[in-house]
């Protein structure tokens, strides 16, 4: 199942009951808003489908455009759990948003192709390690395009597929290695020594 494979990615599997009809997620009127908790779980769903939405978009080359489509394509059905309403999404196959549907604050925030929220469980390495499947699938999208990969940040923000901030390791601050050449590639961990959070050649991750 596409669940399991997502609780494996984010380490962390939450569940949040959900009401209505996700073919009209508007907001509801929430009457206790603001846990901490909540918040976390809330940025822990929006992480999960956004997780699905790189997924779908390495096999398929399209983002999903509807939310009720993305809930079937991870067998689960999302919601906020501070007002219990599902997801927000805009969007088309190119690029797209997702917005927790509170209508007040505190707003848990909007993420999207261009701005993939962080694991808010994460430790150091599993955030590292997200941040390098986050790498492996601009490269994918980038050779879709381009047929070829690259590592160059100019060239990917040139090419539109990311416009986001540089990702870096979370261990030490630096840049990922990059290295590519035609139809290989590389993305190394910049961290010196111990604990080395591993690297991706080809689409194959080492960890």
């Amino acid at each position: 199942m596409l669940r399991t494979a997502l609780t494996a990615l984010t380490g962390l599997a939450l569940f949040a009951a959900a009401c209505g009809s996700p073919d009209s997620p508007d907001a509801g009127n929430p009457l206790d808003l603001g846990r901490d908790s909540e918040q976390q779980q809330c940025i822990q769903n929006l992480y999960e489908i956004c997780t699905a939405q790189s997924m779908h978009y390495a096999i398929y080359n399209v983002y999903m455009t509807s939310i009720p489509e993305v809930y079937e394509f991870m067998g689960d059905e999302l919601a906020c759990p501070s007002c219990g309403q599902y997801y927000i999404m805009i969007g088309d196959e190119e690029e797209y948003t997702v917005s927790c549907p509170l209508t007040q604050e505190p707003n848990h925030g909007t993420y999207g192709s261009q701005n993939i929220p962080p694991n808010p469980h994460g430790s150091e390495v599993d955030v590292c390690r997200s941040n390098m499947l986050t790498l492996r699938t601009i490269e994918s999208m980038y050779y879709g395009v381009y047929n070829c990969f690259t590592d160059s940040w100019e060239n990917i923000r040139e090419s539109g597929i990311y416009t986001g901030p540089a990702l870096t390791c979370p261990g030490c601050g630096s840049d990922y290695r990059f290295h590519a050449q035609g139809s290989h590639y590389c993305i190394r961990c910049p961290l010196p020594a111990d604990p080395i959070h591993g690297s991706v050649v080809d689409a194959m991750i080492s960890w």
